[in-house]
């Protein structure tokens, strides 16, 4: 196990691994209990996978790192047996760390990395619980719910499982600047003049999505959508190009001026995004990746449809649909409000304090059969 954090003693230790979706939640909730919980101050364990490192190396969060790199619980990975040795080795590792260092609670943010750190955990009835940021758990939250760890959703339903194995507390997610379009633009887009008229953002998550990108560029060159601006969040570290309505800006980690700018979105269905869109009340046409596992962005795309989140377009659905999707919610369902220059909005907020109560209910009191009795539980500031 690499070692990021200085040695010292805190109660909580968050994990969390694979993509954005499962480490911006576990980011946003230990950021926010630096601010608000004295004596709660958190660890953040990781993987080591490229991806970790530059998320949290952006956000200056130092961790630790478990010497895994992939699930496997996926059986269809090239190097299954490889990667049921080095779990192995993750679960020695876990259960050494939480020997070592007396955590008060153990929260789980999914991903490959949380597996090795509930088996771990579980041998050693250290108070465990674990957020599910989708609509389907994964495979590592059906596990935990078997083991009757408590499960905390991020939204109402979290399929396969009944409500009686889950509370939905919702997704904590990062602290936004709101800027002006001004601001925003040269931001982003040196020496490009900003159009006005609706500015469209178009989101692959982490991972990016090649098949979204011309699918957009196919349906910004039609008639109504001409006077339009479609932003792309991109891969790589090229500089900002533009092809017509279209503008091509390098990812960056701070998403704050893409949100500034957005008068709609077309995302995939990932969990973290959606929830990341909701918080800014930015409406989205949502395009679920058909791949994802057990279909969970199709998931979590209803359930922030269901919110009033924006509108579902599905890849065997036609470009008319997709188009008259772009409209409806560019013409009826945009129109924020509160756009100060506030860094955090209240329901985020709320979010985080709701997760941590639940979190000190479930595990630190001794509710729950794994964990050990706790006698005091630190209250928020």
């Amino acid at each position: 196990m690499t070692q990021h954090v200085e040695k010292e003693r805190v109660p909580f230790l968050l994990v969390s691994g694979g993509t954005g979706g499962h480490l911006w939640p576990a980011i946003a909730f230990g950021g926010w209990m630096e601010r608000h919980c004295r004596g709660h101050q958190p660890v953040f364990l990781s993987g080591q996978r490229k991806l970790e490192q530059e998320i949290f190396q952006a956000c200056g969060v130092p961790y630790l790192s478990l010497n895994i790199v992939g699930s496997p619980l996926d059986f269809s990975a090239t190097n299954l047996l490889q990667r049921w040795y080095a779990l192995g080795g993750a679960v020695r590792t876990s259960v050494k760390l939480l020997k070592e260092r007396h955590f008060g609670a153990v929260l789980l943010f999914g991903g490959y990395v949380s597996f090795p750190m509930l088996l771990a955990a579980l041998l050693c009835r250290v108070p465990v619980a674990i957020h599910e940021q989708n609509a389907y758990a994964g495979k590592v939250t059906r596990l935990a719910a078997f083991f009757r760890v408590p499960v905390l959703s991020g939204w109402s339903a979290c399929r396969p499982l009944s409500r009686d194995f889950f509370t939905c507390v919702g997704v904590p997610v990062r602290r936004f600047r709101h800027l002006q379009n001004s601001e925003a633009w040269n931001t982003l887009v040196r020496g490009v003049v900003f159009r006005e008229g609706p500015t469209i953002l178009i989101f692959g998550g982490s991972l990016g999505s090649r098949k979204l990108e011309q699918l957009v560029r196919n349906i910004a060159q039609l008639p109504p959508f001409r006077e339009w601006t479609f932003l792309f969040v991109t891969k790589g570290d090229n500089l900002p190009k533009v092809v017509g309505n279209c503008v091509f800006v390098p990812q960056r980690w701070d998403p704050s001026p893409f949100y500034s700018l957005a008068t709609a979105a077309i995302v995939r269905g990932g969990a973290s995004t959606l929830a990341e869109m909701k918080d800014q009340r930015i409406p989205c046409v949502v395009v679920p990746w058909v791949h994802a596992s057990d279909a969970h962005q199709l998931w979590n795309a209803r359930a922030f449809v269901d919110a009033g989140g924006g509108v579902l377009w599905q890849e065997n659905e036609s470009m008319a649909a997709f188009g008259a999707a772009l409209l409806h919610v560019v013409k009826t369902m945009h129109g924020r409000t509160g756009t100060s220059n506030d860094t955090t909005s209240s329901e985020s907020e709320r979010i985080c304090e709701h997760l941590y109560e639940k979190v000190i209910a479930l595990t630190m009191k001794g509710d729950v059969p794994n964990g050990r009795t706790r006698t005091h539980a630190q209250e928020p500031s």
